[in-house]
């Protein structure tokens, strides 16, 4: 199948309603879109949110049961170009990169994306500069490699992201308190939540590292018991079919799944009833026969 889609920016919404108005929705196999936000760290997610919207609504208004996929085949997830990297010492002035920063930026915005229903995200420029190195360049869109084409820092960051979610599809977005944001990634067998603060928030919120919950920062690392979430990124993941998300992120004390508990309240009573009726038998001479 020819695979055609939407290849204007993300503010194009007149547009895909005009293409729309003149049939050009029987010729798409896929909904394809730019995006590039290039925003500060914090409103990442609302302007994914807000260049989705432009795109899609005019599709969901006049198409509402679709189900063609969604691709954002341009997309630059940082405003702040991946250059040096580790190059601390090799280069001739000082290194001024803040790789954990671009890390942050690129890890929100795929996640935003995700949100939106992309089912693809094709990531913008990732091949070595013409003028490596030089002070002062700044490479144009470039994510995860340095400027000689190796992997930056943030690549680490990403690739976590790939193995916290791989499989997982977006369900919902909670709060577990006041000023911090849950993504909700699940598919009944493992359930991930990323936690964000949000944007000018102090919000403290003590982490819930207990029996049957994982955490681990932006990195992979394991974040310490009774950890606070403070301006980061982290991952809490647990056995879908056994633990409910909701529950261990709101602090609930019961955090077991109700159909799981109705499951095993009720193989307990099965065992229960026969060892009563086995006792009973046992004690009457000749199982009760005269």
């Amino acid at each position: 199948a020819q695979i055609k889609g939407f290849k204007g920016q993300a503010s194009a919404t007149d547009w895909v309603r005009g293409v729309l108005d003149l049939g050009g929705w029987d010729a798409l196999d896929v909904v394809a879109y730019h995006d590039a936000p290039m925003v500060e760290s914090g409103t990442i997610e609302a302007a994914v949110q807000a260049d989705s919207n432009n795109i899609l609504r005019p599709i969901q208004q006049k198409f509402p049961n679709s189900t063609k996929p969604i691709w954002i085949t341009d997309a630059a997830p940082t405003r702040i170009n991946s250059s040096l990297g580790f190059y601390n010492v090799t280069v001739p002035f000082q290194n001024q990169e803040e790789s954990l920063k671009i890390a942050d930026e690129t890890c929100r915005y795929m996640i935003a994306a995700l949100e939106t229903g992309a089912q693809k995200i094709f990531i913008n420029e990732s091949k070595p500069s013409a003028a490596p190195f030089l002070p002062g360049h700044k490479p144009t869109l470039r994510t995860l490699t340095t400027d000689d084409g190796y992997l930056n820092p943030s690549a680490a960051a990403f690739s976590n992201l790939a193995w916290q979610l791989d499989s997982l599809h977006f369900e919902k977005k909670i709060n577990p308190t006041q000023g911090i944001n849950a993504s909700i990634f699940n598919n009944q067998i493992k359930a991930t939540a990323v936690l964000l603060t949000q944007t000018g928030s102090e919000a403290r919120y003590r982490l819930p590292v207990r029996w049957g919950v994982t955490c681990v920062d932006m990195l992979g690392n394991p974040v310490a018991r009774d950890a606070e979430l403070r301006n980061q990124l982290v991952y809490v993941t647990v056995p879908a079919w056994l633990i409910n998300i909701d529950a261990v992120l709101q602090g609930r004390g019961w955090i077991i799944n109700n159909w799981l508990a109705v499951a095993l309240a009720g193989v307990v009573g099965i065992i229960a009833a026969a060892v009563f009726l086995t006792k009973r038998k046992t004690a009457t001479p000749n199982g009760g026969r005269k």
